[in-house]
C-alpha cells in the first residue's frame, strides 16, 4: 500500500471499479424507478398533453381548427405517425382504465368521438401510447389512426427522467459504496477490538476500500507488536525467576556448610568471597527487575567489553565446579550483564544435564565473536538437535529438559545483540552451545 512506498494512497483502481459498479447499478435502478413513477405522478399533465397531441393531429387530417392556441398553424405542424386502414393497428388493444376514461372525456370535450386504442409498451415507446380513429368524410373505409405517447406529447419527460436518474443514481451509488467499503468494514473492526484489552489481542479483519484496508493493516501491526512485547515480558520475567534460583540454591548450600562447621574460621574465610559473588548477582538481578518494571521492557546497554575478563568472572562464580577456560584477548560491544546471564544459564545446563569436563571458550570468526559452552555428557540423541531452541517433541524428554527457560534466555540475549544461538554436538561428547555475536 501507500505506506510501503512512503506515500499513502487513499483510493485505488480497484476501489474506483467498485465505485463505478455501485453507481452504474444505482443509476439503472433509478432510471427504471423514475420511468414508472414520474408518468404516474404526472398522469394528469400527461393525459392533457396526449389529448392535445391527438387532437392536433386529428385536426390536421380533417382540415379543421380546434381553436386551441392555433394548433392548425404551421408552427405546430409535426410529422404524424398514421395507420391508414379500417382495421385497428397491429398489436393495439382496446383502451381501458381510469387514465383512458380521463383521456376520452378530454377528447369528447374537443368533439372527437373516434375509437381509442392502447399500444402496449415496446422498444419504440417504453410506456406505450394511444391510437385515435379519425373518420374522413364520414367514410369508414377512409378511417385513419393517429398516434401519441407520453414521450412525444411531453418532450421534457425523458430528459427529466435521465437527469433525475443520474442525480439519484449517483448519490445512491456513492452511499452504497461507502456503506459496503467503509461503514461495514469499520463495524467489523470495532466488533473485533475489545473495549477492555486482556490477554493476547486478536487481529482485526482487513478489508474495505484502500484507506480502510491500510488502517486495518496498521492496527494489526500494532496489535502484533503488543502481543510480542507481552510475550517478551513474560519470557523475561520467567528468565529472571529462573536466574534467581541458581544463586539462591548455591547460597543455601554454602550456608549449610558453614552451619556444619560453625567454628571453622578457614571455611568462613573461603566462603565469604563466594557468598559475595552470589549476593552481587542477586542484587544485579533485582536491579533488572526494577528497571523492567519501570521501563516495561528488558534493559539493553551494550558497551565495549573485554570478553576474556567477562568469561573469567563467570567461571569464578562456580568455585566448586571446574570450568575450563580457553578465551583469548577479545574486545566486543556487548551488554555484560546479559552475556553473563546467558553463559551462566548454559553452564548451569551443562552441570545439571551433562558431565565434566565443562569448557568455556571463545574465538573470532570474521566480524563475529563466538562464545562456546560445551560439556562431556552424552549429548542429545534427538535428530531435532539443530532446530533447538524450540518446543521439542513430546517423547523427547532429554531435549525437553535441556531446552527449557534457560535456552530461551540465551536466545533472547543473542537476539538483542543482533546475533544468534547455534547448537551442535560437542567434540567432548555432549552439547556445544555457540553464541554468535557481532563484534561491533
Amino acid at each position: 500500500m501507500g505506506a510501503a512506498g512512503g506515500r499513502f494512497q487513499g483510493f485505488s483502481g480497484r476501489d474506483g471499479l467498485r465505485l463505478l459498479m455501485c453507481v452504474g447499478g444505482a443509476w439503472a435502478g433509478s432510471f427504471a424507478l423514475l420511468s414508472v413513477l414520474m408518468p404516474q405522478l404526472l398522469q394528469t399533465t400527461t393525459n392533457q398533453a396526449i389529448s392535445l397531441n391527438l387532437t392536433r393531429q386529428a385536426s390536421q387530417l380533417q382540415g379543421r381548427s380546434t381553436g386551441r392556441s392555433g394548433l392548425h398553424s404551421t408552427a405546430h405542424n409535426r410529422a404524424l405517425r398514421i395507420w391508414a386502414a379500417a382495421e385497428p393497428p397491429p398489436l393495439s388493444e382496446p383502451a381501458s382504465g381510469a387514465a383512458t376514461e380521463a383521456l376520452t372525456r378530454i377528447l369528447r370535450d374537443e368533439d372527437f368521438h373516434g375509437e381509442l386504442r392502447r399500444d402496449p409498451p415496446s422498444q419504440r415507446s417504453w410506456l406505450g401510447g394511444y391510437w385515435l380513429a379519425v373518420d374522413r368524410a364520414g367514410d369508414a373505409s377512409q378511417r385513419l389512426w393517429v398516434y401519441s405517447s407520453p414521450g412525444t406529447a411531453v418532450p421534457w419527460l425523458w430528459p427529466a427522467i435521465r437527469i433525475g436518474s443520474l442525480l439519484l443514481g449517483g448519490s445512491s451509488g456513492v452511499a452504497l459504496f461507502l456503506q459496503w467499503q467503509l461503514q461495514r468494514p469499520m463495524q467489523r473492526v470495532l466488533r473485533q477490538l475489545p473495549a477492555i484489552p486482556s490477554g493476547e489481542l486478536e487481529l482485526v479483519p482487513e478489508g474495505g476500500m484502500a484507506a480502510m484496508r491500510e488502517l486495518s493493516i496498521r492496527i494489526n501491526r500494532v496489535l502484533e507488536q503488543l502481543n510480542q512485547q507481552q510475550e517478551s515480558r513474560r519470557r523475561f520475567l520467567q528468565g529472571l525467576a529462573h536466574d534467581l534460583g541458581s544463586p539462591l540454591t548455591r547460597l543455601s548450600m554454602r550456608v549449610e556448610r558453614l552451619e556444619d562447621k560453625p567454628d571453622s574460621g578457614i571455611a568462613l574465610a573461603e566462603s565469604l568471597p563466594q557468598l559475595r559473588v552470589e549476593i552481587d548477582r542477586l542484587i544485579a538481578l533485582t536491579h533488572l527487575l526494577q528497571e523492567a518494571a519501570g521501563e516495561q521492557t528488558e534493559p539493553f546497554r551494550p558497551r565495549l567489553s573485554a570478553i576474556d575478563e567477562l568469561c573469567e568472572r563467570v567461571a569464578a562464580s562456580y568455585p566448586h565446579q571446574r570450568i575450563e577456560l580457553a578465551v583469548p584477548r577479545l574486545l566486543a560491544r556487548v551488554d555484560q550483564a546479559l552475556i553473563e546471564r546467558a553463559l551462566q544459564n548454559l553452564i548451569d545446563n551443562a552441570i545439571c544435564y551433562g558431565r565434566p569436563p565443562i569448557r568455556l571458550s571463545a574465538h573470532q570468526q570474521k566480524a563475529e565473536v563466538v562464545l562456546q559452552v560445551e560439556d562431556g555428557g552424552s549429548g542429545l540423541s534427538s535428530a531435532n538437535l539443530l532446530g533447538m531452541p524450540r518446543i521439542p517433541p513430546a517423547d523427547d524428554r532429554q531435549q525437553r529438559k535441556r531446552s527449557g527457560v534457560g535456552l530461551t534466555i540465551v536466545e533472547r540475549c543473542c537476539q538483542l545483540h543482533g546475533g544468534r544461538l547455534v547448537l551442535h554436538r560437542s567434540a567432548l561428547g555432549g552439547l556445544q552451545a555457540e553464541l554468535h555475536l557481532p563484534q561491533s
